[in-house]
């Protein structure tokens, strides 16, 4: 094809979104427009070239990470206009509901997320107000989606925000930041199963 072509324009004009793909659905998560902050999603429906609401998540928020696990649907942290939130929901297509999960160790927003295997990895980000010093953030969350538990892994080398992160071969790439974006590409950390 080699082409751009436009699509229907959804419900909600949005910036600061999150986007994932479930069963070859495309979801529009969050995100804001003018001074409003969306707890809205919207799926595409490729077969009929249209946007559909689905749920809204149970918080509002803008600059969330997103990604899939298990035809789940993860919004992870954000920011909801007044703090980086820890907040993780998913959702269940099926039943098209949101349940809240475990919250991020770290409040969070402008991060990037990734599944491997059972585990979603949560890199970089803005710090909640409540941290002291850089807001930036090097540290690597891991949420285990089987004993639904958040833990600390090797942080990257350097503070990282607005970036990110995608699995292949079995190992974590975390690409851009806020800074310097683009010019260097860090793998993380490999992991052997």
């Amino acid at each position: 094809m080699n082409k751009w072509s436009s699509m229907p324009p959804m419900k909600y004009a949005r910036n600061r979104l999150g986007v994932g793909i479930i069963d070859h659905y495309l979801y529009a998560v969050g995100g804001s427009c003018d001074q409003k902050i969306y707890s809205s999603v919207e799926r595409y429906l490729p077969k009929f070239d249209r946007w559909e609401e689905v749920a809204p998540m149970h918080t509002a928020r803008i600059g969330l990470a997103v990604c899939t696990n298990s035809r789940l649907l993860y919004a992870i942290g954000g920011f909801d206009g007044h703090r980086r939130l820890a907040d993780v929901e998913s959702y269940n297509p099926d039943t098209n509901t949101w349940t809240r999960e475990q919250p991020l160790n770290i409040g969070r927003s402008g991060a990037a997320a990734a599944s491997l295997a059972e585990c979603i990895y949560v890199v970089g980000g803005y710090a909640s107000d409540k941290i002291e010093g850089p807001m930036q953030l090097d540290s690597v969350e891991r949420y285990n989606t089987i004993t639904q538990q958040w833990s600390f892994v090797t942080p990257m080398n350097c503070r990282r925000s607005a970036l990110s992160c995608i699995t292949l071969d079995k190992r974590l790439f975390a690409i851009g930041k806020i800074i310097y974006c683009l010019k260097k590409v860090i793998c993380l950390f490999c992991l052997v199963f």
